[in-house]
């Protein structure tokens, strides 16, 4: 038992890995255990045994008013134009 945590397994993230062959996140293969999210950091405390702030340190900054969201059918266009531009021999 390490930091108080007891090695115990979470069944539903394993049979989560045994569906998809990994665990997302933020769940982990053991119980009361979690990932940290991408981006984060923690700060723990050795004499209090907790952990004593978890804060974000990155983040990809989206800008969606600049971005047109194409229909399906553009999209699907835009996928066939590229596939036919990689093939093309010059």
């Amino acid at each position: 038992m390490s930091l108080g945590i007891k090695k115990e397994i979470n069944r539903q993230s394993l049979l989560t890995y045994l569906q998809l062959n990994y665990i997302p996140s933020p769940y982990s293969i053991l119980n009361n255990v979690r990932k940290l999210l991408p981006g984060s950091y923690i700060f723990y405390d050795c004499k209090k045994n907790e952990i004593s702030e978890e804060k974000k340190f990155y983040h990809l900054p989206v800008h969606q008013h600049l971005h047109h969201t194409p229909s399906y059918e553009e999209a699907k266009q835009k996928l066939y134009t590229l596939l036919e531009e990689s093939v093309q021999k010059e």
